[in-house]
């Protein structure tokens, strides 16, 4: 919200949890960070490159002040290619982990969507089921990978019992599946 209150509006703000970020970057050897609890992508957009250059100053800056570490402004296309293929490869990546990957699609309200993932991961530990969480800040969209075995019937009911606690705290959250 700081953000869009300083006039800056991003394209798109992205997300990748600790496990996504591991197993995308085992998958690609792609050099991410790993030992990063959360990564942020922001994709800004301009009239010209003085613009862009200006909202990413000001954006690291807002960062920086918010408490975010590690941040890399990246204006090279190869280099944005690279980390952008990083982040849509998550569920490719997801799939050399298991037979199968259930990917969901949950919405909350943004104010709420730290407390969502961090419920998504909660319950997903709780029931033993590797899940990678990607999705969308701009929009709370929240995108758990449940990683599992559909054929074994412990991990398909953990799975299901996950995924019903998960919808019932979205629910509540005020938003929707």
């Amino acid at each position: 919200n700081t953000l869009l209150m300083s006039g800056i509006f991003p394209v798109t703000v992205d997300f990748m949890d600790q496990n996504s970020i591991k197993v995308v970057d085992e998958f690609l050897s792609c050099g991410l960070n790993t030992n990063k609890t959360c990564l942020l992508l922001f994709e800004l957009e301009g009239y010209n490159k003085s613009s862009i250059e200006n909202q990413s100053a000001n954006t690291v800056d807002i960062l920086n002040s918010s408490g975010a570490v590690d941040i890399n402004a990246v204006c090279d296309k190869a280099e944005m290619d690279k980390i952008w293929t990083a982040r849509r490869s998550s569920y490719a990546a997801a799939t050399k982990l298991a037979p199968d990957v259930i990917s969901d699609d949950i919405i909350v309200p943004r104010s709420n969507l730290a407390e969502m993932i961090e419920y998504c991961k909660n319950v997903s530990e709780e029931h033993n089921i590797n899940t990678c969480i990607v999705g969308h800040v701009g929009d709370g969209n929240i995108h758990p990978q449940f990683v599992l075995n559909l054929n074994d019937d412990l991990q398909f009911k953990n799975y299901l019992d996950a995924k019903s606690k998960i919808y019932k705290k979205a629910i509540s959250l005020g938003g929707n599946i």
